[in-house]
């Protein structure tokens, strides 16, 4: 029967992940056990089932959406800026004389194009999603991810990073994005040193994350924060750069409890 499979004598719920989601969700289907080798009691069960794993994609669904926003936002930070290098190629507009050609009036009319798309992202996601549209499509927001892999091709002082190395660091600027998004953060900016030290408090000391993990963790991130500045000309001054005192704050801690 569709939806529904018998694995080790039990009925399983099965649920096939929509080929766009795969990548967020990690696999081509979710399963959930209906707690019974009967098919009757499994059949009675398998809509509840099954309304639990469509929530278990939503946060797939909230990540890809949030993907297509920044890439978006992206486009529009593009657009200005080739529109200020004198590209009338990157946006077209019409007026009562014709085609604007004036750099100045081509921006502001860009402009009123994306405020237009900025409402609709309030509309459907809420006026914070908007307000990270405008700042990445402006230059005021950098996503916290954007720069991960121009970073990790480069390396460190000693050159590229090892393959191990590079999926390490990968996986913990990713655990770091996901908390922040948890909290509602999704723009470098906007990565406080409170912002910081709270991560540290209940991500790595409150889970009772080893010391050595947890100062892995912390220096991925410094990092990054350090090359932003140098590569990507994003305004972060490495001596106040958010994760250093925590990283120092964690080692004194030292994580007291158990090991992970």
């Amino acid at each position: 029967m569709k939806n529904m499979e018998v694995r080790y004598r039990t009925y399983f719920a099965v649920l096939n992940v929509p080929r766009p989601l795969r990548p967020k969700v990690g696999s081509s289907k979710l399963l959930r056990s209906l707690k019974t080798d009967d098919y009757h009691v499994a059949r009675a069960r398998l809509n509840g089932a099954l309304a639990e794993l469509q929530k278990r994609l939503d946060p797939a669904r909230d990540a890809r959406a949030s993907d297509n926003m920044v890439a978006a936002g992206l486009a529009w930070r593009d657009t200005f800026a080739r529109i200020e290098a004198g590209d009338r190629s990157a946006f077209s507009a019409s007026g009562p004389d014709g085609e604007v050609a004036d750099p100045a009036r081509l921006r502001w009319e860009a402009g009123i194009v994306a405020a237009d798309q900025a409402e609709q992202i309030e509309g459907e996601r809420g006026e914070a999603a908007a307000d990270l549209f405008r700042g990445i499509a402006y230059g005021t927001a950098t996503p916290l991810l954007l720069h991960v892999d121009a970073w990790l091709k480069e390396g460190g002082a000693k050159g590229p990073l090892n393959d191990r190395t590079a999926d390490q660091y990968r996986a913990d600027l990713g655990r770091f994005a996901n908390w922040c998004a948890s909290i509602g953060i999704a723009s470098v900016e906007a990565v406080t040193p409170a912002v910081a030290g709270r991560y540290v408090t209940q991500e790595l000391v409150g889970r009772q994350i080893h010391p050595n993990t947890g100062n892995r963790r912390i220096s991925a991130c410094s990092a990054y924060w350090r090359w932003m500045r140098k590569r990507a000309g994003i305004q972060a001054d490495p001596s106040r750069c958010p994760m250093r005192r925590c990283a120092i704050r964690h080692t004194r801690l030292e994580c007291k409890s158990g090991t992970r």
